[in-house]
This record gives structure tokens, sequence and C-alpha cells, in this order.
């Protein structure tokens, strides 16, 4: 009895990672980046701590009123989310503008770094996924699943095992 209880944690936990990592995982398998906001400079709907799910797209499909993320420099990695309020064709540059901020972004933003358009939010798992992504999320995810194995093994050790009929 014992043992089957134990191998029930385990399953449950093993499973219980696998439905958390579900939001995160199913967007990279469509194609999609998943970005959390972490500022609230697109309030009230694009609010900090949600996710934003991001469709890569090419700098021409892109229209006035679109939310894209772009990296914030040649360089860099780090990416912000605003809203494109004009494009210069010939320039080659989207202005663009967060939904909380008064005015317009300093400076325009060349379609080189564009990522990609936003399609989906789901909300208040950035802060989550945040946390997965560090350091103590990691080693509690890990240690969670270290955990499962445990379990299962402990109660594959406490099942009683049948007599073979010969």
């Amino acid at each position: 009895m014992i043992g089957r209880v134990l191998n029930i944690l385990g399953t449950v936990i093993v499973l219980g990672i696998i439905l958390i990592s579900i939001p995160f995982l199913v967007p990279k398998i469509m194609g999609y980046h998943v970005y959390d906001v972490i500022s609230g400079s697109m309030e009230p709907e694009y609010p900090k701590g949600c996710l934003v799910l991001v469709k890569p797209l090419e700098p021409g499909q892109v229209q006035e009123g679109d939310v894209i993320t772009f990296r914030v420099s040649s360089t860099s990695d780090a990416v912000t989310t605003h809203r494109v309020v004009g494009i210069d064709e010939d320039k080659q540059i989207f202005r663009t503008k967060g939904d909380a901020n008064s005015g317009q972004d300093a400076e325009p933003v060349a379609f080189q770094r564009l990522v990609g358009k936003v399609m989906f939010k789901i909300p208040l798992l950035g802060n989550y996924a945040r946390f997965i992504r560090s350091t103590p999320g990691t080693v509690t995810g890990i240690f969670l699943f270290i955990i499962a194995i445990l379990l299962w093994y402990m109660g594959s050790l406490l099942t009683p095992r049948k007599a073979k009929r010969e």
C-alpha cells in the first residue's frame, strides 16, 4: 500500500512538471518566442508579469498599430516590446512607443532588430517564467524531478510482487 502511494506521488510530481512546462514548450515548438513583460510601459494591455508570445516575421509584414518585440541594440539579446506608431520604409526604421509612456521612444528601431509581432499574451506567467529560468528555479525543478524518481524507486521496493505462476 505504501509503495503504491509513493508511486502515485512520484507520478503526480512528474505530471505537475510537465503541465507547468506546457505554456513554455508548446509555443516554442510552434515557432513562437516567449518573453516575460518586466516593465509597465505597455500597461494595461500587456501588464508587468505576463508572458507574450511573439511570432517572427519580416519587417514588411509589420503595420502601424502592431505590437512588436525588438532587440534593444544590434549587439544585445535584450528585448523590448512596444507599439509601432510609424514606419519609414526609406530609412528602414520603426518608430515605437510604450502604451503607458507619454511620448515616442527616443531611438527608432532598425528593421534588422525586429524579433517579431506579439500574437498572444498569457497573464501572470511572466514572473513564474523568470523564476524557472533563474538558478533557484532550475535547482527546484531538478530537485523535484529527483524526488519523483526516488519516490518511484522506493515505491517499487515497497510494492509486494505477486508470486510467479509455474
